[in-house]
């Protein structure tokens, strides 16, 4: 199921190129090829690739996202995590939009095989930028959630979800990012999610650029045996096209 979501997300940049081109609409590709190392539930040297795509529209935005990271330690599988998203943006002003759609990720050593995640919500441009570079940005929404978990049980909640990210043009070749996102439950004040991850990248080239980014999971209610923070490391190739 991993890898099927991971080629889904590739199949799609491949498959809506025609209907770019038909329509008069843009797109944007970003992929990456990473070595990431892991902490918390899984302590390993891993690999991760990385897939976004972006097609742009009068006023709308769809777009596709997902990724999939295996690693070993003395031989043994110790860190898999993927995740496959797909997103809808209604573009109302220049500072406002709305946003819905579904995803699906997993990992393993978290305990879960897999989460169905269904979420709506509205994004406000605080300092919209060139939406590249130089920005900053809030959300905030609804996120139903379904965890299937590796014993067999199933989890339902339903989280307010909050979500800012901000990047800046350091130099001409550097720029930084960062992204916080935070997930209360409303119907289980322990289930707190957080998610953060800063980043910085440095431009070889037009079209390449090396990022390094530190990713930060935070489960205020893991399954049992498991730890609540996570994170990894990562050092990886991006191209953009």
């Amino acid at each position: 199921m991993k890898h099927l979501s991971f080629l889904v997300v590739c199949g799609l940049a491949i498959a809506f190129s025609a209907l770019a081109e038909e329509e008069g609409g843009q797109w944007a590709h970003k992929s990456q090829l990473g070595i990431a190392l892991s902490g918390g539930n899984s302590d390993s040297q891993t690999y991760s690739v990385k897939q976004d795509t972006r097609y742009s529209w009068t006023g709308n935005i769809l777009k596709s996202s997902g990724h999939y990271l295996f690693g070993k330690a003395a031989g043994v599988a110790a860190a898999e995590n993927w995740h496959l998203d797909l997103r809808y943006e209604r573009e109302l002003s220049e500072h406002f939009s709305v946003y819905a759609g579904p995803g699906i990720e997993g990992d393993f050593f978290s305990g879960f095989s897999n989460r169905i995640n269904l979420g709506l919500g509205g994004k406000y441009w605080i300092l919209p930028g060139d939406k590249k570079n130089n920005y900053f940005f809030v959300e905030a929404g609804y996120l139903h959630q379904k965890q299937n978990n590796i014993g067999g049980t199933v989890t339902n909640s339903n989280f307010i979800r909050t979500y800012a990210e901000a990047g800046k043009s350091i130099t001409d070749a550097v720029s930084g990012k960062v992204y916080v996102e935070v997930l209360p439950d409303l119907s289980q004040g322990l289930n707190l999610l957080v998610n953060f991850e800063p980043s910085i990248a440095v431009a070889l080239s037009s079209h390449f650029s090396m990022q390094l980014a530190f990713t930060g999971r935070y489960d205020g209610l893991p399954n049992a045996g498991k730890k609540n923070f996570d994170w990894q490391y990562t050092t990886s190739l991006v191209a953009s096209y």
